[in-house]
């Protein structure tokens, strides 16, 4: 393993969160300050990690906290907010965030953008909202009666699912497929794919085909990470 590019040279910050828009060529990185503040989304070429072009959340200094981010089909950019909480986008040429939708919820910890272009979902401390991009409308996406899932940490997008790692009451973490209805309104199941999942200090989830990959830190501090392992689960 070998670094593809140092926060020094990029201007990063504490990364909170990696997506690669492997259709136009992007590594997309978001960046906060330490304890908050200070949100910029980072542009660098995938294939050199080069630096192409810094976007800072225009909001007041130290009240940003990106936790998130994600890309739909079209190459918009999602950038989720936890101390608005608020979503926000960069389209395709464009040269500033803009605001999509307030969450309404507390604690946010994940965006994920669907296929159906203009659709995307965020986890957080009460489960689940759908955000129209269009309408910039929030709703709730309701779970089966009965069903637990835990605290979401991060969520992805695959196959009109909502793949999502998850920790218990009891801090045992596992990695959980939510299968949506048909118009991906609500949640018909819950199924459990890996149970119970290794805990780090930093975990990052992506899905690449058919695979879900789940990066963990084992050293001892985030600002050091001395070793990363990668778990792969199946998801078909």
């Amino acid at each position: 393993m070998s670094d593809l590019v140092h926060g020094d040279s990029a201007g990063f910050r504490e990364i909170s969160a990696i997506e690669i828009d492997a259709k136009r060529g992007d590594l997309w990185v978001a960046t906060s300050a330490a304890g908050g503040g200070a949100g910029t989304l980072h542009r660098l070429q995938l294939i050199s990690g080069r630096p192409l072009r810094a976007f800072p959340l225009d909001r007041p200094p130290d009240s940003a906290s990106l936790v998130d981010l994600a890309v739909t089909p079209t190459g918009t950019v999602l950038v989720l907010d936890a101390s608005g909480p608020e979503l926000f986008a960069l389209g395709v040429g464009k040269t500033s965030l803009e605001s999509i939708a307030r969450i309404g919820a507390d604690e946010p910890t994940s965006v994920a953008a669907s296929d159906r272009d203009g659709v995307a979902y965020v986890a957080h401390r009460e489960g689940v909202s759908r955000i129209d991009l269009r309408s910039h409308s929030v709703t709730s996406v309701p779970m089966p009666k009965g069903t637990s899932i835990g605290r979401l940490e991060r969520m992805r997008w695959y196959r009109n699912a909502l793949i999502v790692l998850t920790r218990d009451d009891d801090d045992t973490r596992r990695i959980v497929r939510l299968e949506l209805n048909a118009g991906g309104t609500s949640v018909a199941r819950a199924i459990t794919l890996a149970e119970p999942v290794p805990s780090g200090v930093q975990s990052f989830v992506t899905i690449s085909g058919d695979d879900l990959l789940y990066v963990e830190s084992a050293s001892g501090a985030s600002s050091d990470l001395t070793e990363l392992v990668v778990y792969r689960v199946r998801l078909r």
